[in-house]
C-alpha cells in the first residue's frame, strides 16, 4: 500500500512523503528540484522524482493525504473571524509574490485537479487538519508513549496553539488558542520591525539576540502576554499582520520603541534580546499552565510547529525541567506535516504505525552516475581509496569543502548529506566561511557536528538526543577556544550528534579528523548559498562549488579540487 502525503500552496516549502506499508521510504521538498527558496506551489517536480525513484505511476498510489485543511480555514477566517479581518488581510497579495489568503485557499481546494491534470489520475485525497500533522509528525519521532503534544506557529487551519495528547491509538485534541493571538506572528512581526523579512528571517532575528541585553522587556510585555484560559493574549493595537496582507506592525508600535530605521548595532540586538526573552517566558508559562492541567498523566511531551524553530527557546525549555522527557522535532516546520498527514490517514483506519527513525529521505545518485557527469564537464578529479583520511586531511588543511553523500536531508538542516565543512579550530574560519562562502550576515553562528565518543569533552550536554541542530548547548568553558568557529557569542552552539548507524560515512569522516587533529569536531552548514535551496543533485553541487569559491568538492568517492578546475570554476562565476 502507497500513501503520499503533500503540503504545499500555503506560503511555506512545498514537500512530500511517500509510505510503503508502514515504512516512510521518500520525502523530498519542491525547492530542491524547482531550485527556488521556499517554492511553495504545487511539488510536481517532487512528486515526478517520488514516482520515478520506485518505478510507480499516480495509479499505484492508494490514497493523498494533504496536510492542510481550507475548507476549514474559508469558513473561519470568512465567516467566524471576520471582525478581526479585512479584505486586504483576505485578498491582498503577499511578501515576494505569494498568494492572496483566500487564493492559496481556493488553490488547495482544488488540487485534485492539479494532479489529474499533471498525472493523468488523481487516487482519493482528504484533507488533514494542519496542526494534528505536525503534532503526529512530532508524536512519532519521538518514540515516547502516550505523550502531549504542543503546537505553536504563526497560524493553521484556524488555530494558532494546539495541545493534545496520544492515548493509545487516540490522538486527542485538548486545548486550542486561535488567530489572531499568535505567538509565531508576534516574532514574526518583531523580525519585520528590524528590517528583516516575515516568515522567512525570524532565524536571523534569533542569531541577533545573541549579542543583546534584555534592556528592553518591561515594554515587549506591553505588546504580549500570558493567558491562563487563552494560552496567549496579543495586545492587537500595536500589530496590523490581521488587517494587512504584508505590514505587520502598526505606528504605535514604533512610538513604544522608536523608528527601527534609526537604530544603531546595540539597539537592534537589545530589541532582538528582549523579544527573545519574553518570547520565552510566555511559553514556558504556557508549559506550565500545562504541567499543571495534564502533567499528572504523563511526564512526556513533545513540540512542534514553526516557533520550535527556535533553538534558543529549545534550551529554555529543556532547561526548565517542567516535564521530565521533551522531544523537539527537527521536522517542526510545515514541510514536516507532509508526514503527518500520511500519519493521521494510517491513524484514522487503524493502520500500524513506526517510529521515524532518520531524515536521509531524499534523492541519492549512484557514483557511476555521478562520475558521468564529472566527465560531461571534463573535471579534473581523483577517486579515492580512502575518502575518510583524504578529506580529513584537506579540512586539516583548513580547506573548505562540500560534501555530498547518500540520500539527502529533509529538512533545513543540513545533516552531512548535503553539507559545507570546514576546521572548526580558528575563529577566523567562521568569518571566512561567513563572507567568502555563504555571503551572509556577519553575526550569524554555524554549528559543530561531533559523534557521541566526543561531544562531552567539548560540550554540557546531559543525555539529550542531538541529532539534528535543533537545540543549542553550551560549550564548556575550557574548551570553546579549541573550536571557536562553531561556538556562538554566548558560548552556546546549536550541535548535531552524527551516529554510525544514521550516516555512517559522516561518523568515519569525524573520526578520522579527530586521529589526525585531535579534534572529534567539524564546522558543518548547509551545502548552498545565500537565498538558494540546499543542493539535490550532483549538477546542483557543481555549480555552488564554483559559486561558493569551495576549495574541494568531495562527492560519491571522487575528490574535485577547484584549482585544477578553474576553466569550470570561472564559467559558473561569471
Amino acid at each position: 500500500m502507497y500513501s503520499l502525503g503533500i503540503i504545499a500552496l500555503q506560503g511555506h516549502c512545498s514537500t512530500i512523503s511517500l509510505y510503503k506499508d508502514d515504512e516512510l521510504v521518500f520525502a523530498l521538498s519542491e525547492e530542491r528540484l524547482s531550485r527556488i527558496k521556499e517554492d511553495s506551489n504545487f511539488p510536481e517536480f517532487a512528486i515526478k522524482a517520488c514516482l520515478d525513484k520506485f518505478n510507480l505511476k499516480m495509479q499505484d498510489i492508494d490514497s493523498i493525504s494533504f496536510a492542510w485543511n481550507p475548507w476549514s480555514s474559508l469558513w473561519f477566517y470568512l465567516l467566524k473571524n471576520l471582525k478581526h479581518t479585512t479584505f486586504d488581510f483576505l485578498f491582498g497579495k503577499r511578501i515576494n509574490g505569494k498568494r492572496s489568503r483566500v487564493k492559496k485557499f481556493l488553490e488547495m481546494i482544488f488540487i485534485r485537479s492539479y494532479i489529474k491534470k499533471t498525472f493523468g489520475h488523481c487516487p482519493k485525497l482528504s484533507f488533514k487538519d494542519h496542526h494534528t500533522c505536525h503534532s503526529l509528525t512530532s508524536i512519532f519521532h519521538s518514540g515516547f508513549t502516550d505523550p502531549l503534544s504542543l503546537v505553536i506557529d504563526g497560524y493553521g487551519d484556524r488555530a494558532t496553539i494546539s495541545l493534545y495528547k496520544l492515548n493509545g491509538r487516540h490522538h486527542q485534541l485538548l486545548q486550542e488558542t486561535f488567530f489572531p493571538d499568535s505567538l509565531g506572528l508576534f516574532y514574526s512581526m518583531f523580525t519585520q520591525f528590524l528590517g528583516f523579512t516575515s516568515d522567512i528571517d525570524e532565524y536571523k532575528f534569533m542569531g541577533l539576540s545573541s549579542y543583546g541585553e534584555p534592556s528592553l522587556v518591561d515594554k515587549i510585555n506591553q505588546v504580549i502576554s500570558f493567558d491562563e484560559n487563552n494560552f496567549v493574549k496579543l495586545n492587537l493595537t500595536y500589530f496590523t499582520f490581521q488587517k494587512s496582507s504584508n505590514v505587520f506592525y502598526s505606528d504605535k508600535l514604533i512610538e513604544l520603541l522608536g523608528d527601527p530605521k534609526t537604530y544603531d548595532f546595540k539597539q537592534r540586538t537589545d530589541l532582538a534580546k528582549s523579544v527573545q526573552v519574553v518570547f520565552s517566558q510566555v511559553i514556558l508559562k504556557i508549559i506550565k499552565n500545562i504541567k499543571q492541567k495534564y502533567g499528572q498523566e504523563t511526564q512526556s511531551i513533545c513540540f512542534s510547529g514553526g516557533v520550535f524553530q527556535n533553538c534558543v527557546l529549545n534550551k529554555d525549555i529543556r532547561d526548565s525541567k517542567i516535564f521530565k522527557n521533551v522531544f523537539f522535532t527537527p521536522l517542526c516546520s510545515d514541510l514536516g506535516t507532509a508526514i503527518g498527514a500520511c500519519l493521521s490517514e494510517r491513524l484514522s483506519k487503524g493502520l500500524s504505525l513506526k517510529k521515524l527513525s532518520h531524515l536521509y529521505l531524499g534523492s541519492s545518485f549512484s557514483d557511476t552516475e555521478i562520475e558521468k557527469i564529472l566527465k560531461f564537464f571534463n573535471l579534473n578529479y581523483t577517486t579515492s581509496e580512502n575518502l575518510t583520511k583524504d578529506t580529513a586531511k584537506i579540512l586539516e588543511q583548513e580547506n573548505i569543502i562540500g560534501w555530498f553523500q547518500g540520500a539527502s536531508e529533509l529538512g533545513y538542516r543540513a545533516l552531512g548529506a548535503r553539507s559545507i565543512l570546514a576546521d572548526p579550530r580558528k575563529q577566523e574560519m567562521k568569518d571566512k566561511v561567513n563572507h567568502k562562502i555563504k555571503k551572509r550576515e556577519s553575526f550569524r553562528p554555524f554549528a559543530p557536528a561531533t559523534t557521541n565518543e566526543f561531544v562531552h569533552k567539548f560540550f554540557e550536554v546531559s543525555g539529550q538526543e542531538l541529532g539534528y541542530m535543533i537545540e543549542t548547548v553550551d560549550a564548556k568553558k575550557e574548551m570553546a577556544n579549541e573550536i571557536a568557529a562553531v561556538v556562538h557569542v554566548d558560548s552556546s552552539s546549536r550541535v548535531q550528534v552524527v551516529s554510525e548507524q544514521d550516516n555512517k560515512i559522516f561518523y568515519d569522516l569525524l573520526l578520522e579528523f579527530e586521529k589526525q587533529t585531535g579534534v572529534g569536531v567539524l564546522l558543518n552548514t548547509s551545502f548552498n548559498i545565500k537565498d538558494e535551496p540546499i543542493v539535490n543533485s550532483p549538477q546542483d553541487a557543481l555549480i555552488c562549488f564554483a559559486r561558493a569559491n569551495l576549495d574541494y568538492l568531495v562527492m560519491g568517492r571522487f575528490i574535485i579540487p577547484a584549482n585544477s578546475n578553474n576553466h569550470f570554476i570561472s564559467r559558473y562565476q561569471s
